[in-house]
């Protein structure tokens, strides 16, 4: 415990034990029940005190769950070896970055997605912020829209599972946004009641690893970039912006002061065409 930072860390020998522990199951190829529990074990005492590391922590367990019994053993996948990887990659970064009392958000960004397309918004900032933002030519207002693509880099396409399309919304915004967001803490506004419970408990519920791949995606940029980020729920109906922004059918005709001109009480500053989803 670090009184003068308010946070919890994990000691240096535990931190190297872990790296350790990690470094080895990167090279198993197939594992025992009470090996794998073994492992969740350490890991989940790592993750009271690493919260960041919980979309990879659950995952350990989803895989123990579906092990048949106590002398089971399972194969190792690829995607289960690059999880090791990660742990090793960024136990330094998580740790201490779980404070006691968490400040005020710094950044709030409003996004939605459809099956075709994703959009949102920065609803409000910090001073620092802004001023970080202004660097980069942007503001309060600046707003984002664009369609999935199947070939793009988050390989979505039309009819997707839309939570999936919602929890990913904000992530083409942060990375678009990239180094603004070093070290904030960051409010994720969503109209999806499920995608921000996902986010805040850092968990999937469901073992659909499309879902599980795009919320690792948030907490691996939030760790990239040593950021906090929580999500607050907004009605749909308060979320007009973001919902336009997002379905294709509706913003690929306009032009941006037509765009401006649906929400005559708001402000939007400029509006960020991504080429592919």
């Amino acid at each position: 415990m670090d009184s003068r930072r308010e946070t919890l860390e994990v000691s240096d020998s535990r931190l190297d034990e872990l790296r350790g522990l990690c470094g080895a199951w990167r090279e198993k190829k197939s594992a025992s029940y009470k090996e794998i529990a073994s492992l969740a074990g350490k890991l989940g005492f790592a993750a009271q005190v690493l919260p960041a590391s919980k979309p990879w922590f659950h995952y350990v367990l989803d895989m123990l769950s579906r092990l048949h019994g106590k002398h089971h053993r399972r194969r190792l996948s690829q995607a289960f070896r690059r999880d090791m990887a990660e742990w090793v990659h960024f136990l330094t970064k998580w740790n201490g970055t779980h404070r006691w009392v968490a400040p005020d958000p710094e950044l709030l960004i409003c996004s939605d997605a459809s099956v075709r397309g994703f959009g949102g918004m920065i609803l409000a900032a910090s001073e620092r912020v802004r001023r970080r933002l202004q660097e980069v030519g942007l503001s309060v207002g600046s707003a984002w829209l664009g369609r999935w693509d199947k070939n793009g880099r988050y390989g979505i396409e039309d009819h997707t599972d839309i939570a999936v399309a919602e929890l990913l919304a904000p992530v083409v915004i942060l990375e678009h946004l990239g180094a603004v967001c070093d070290g904030l803490r960051i409010s994720l506004v969503l109209d999806n009641e499920g995608d921000v419970a996902i986010l805040n408990r850092r968990r999937a519920r469901s073992k659909d690893r499309r879902l599980q791949d795009a919320l690792r995606r948030v907490f691996r940029f939030a760790t990239e970039h040593e950021c906090a980020v929580v999500a607050t729920h907004l009605a749909g109906e308060y979320n007009t912006i973001a919902d336009v922004l997002s379905r294709p059918e509706y913003s690929d005709g306009l032009r941006d002061d037509q765009i401006r001109d649906l929400f005559p009480g708001l402000t939007i500053t400029d509006i960020v065409r991504c080429r592919s989803g």
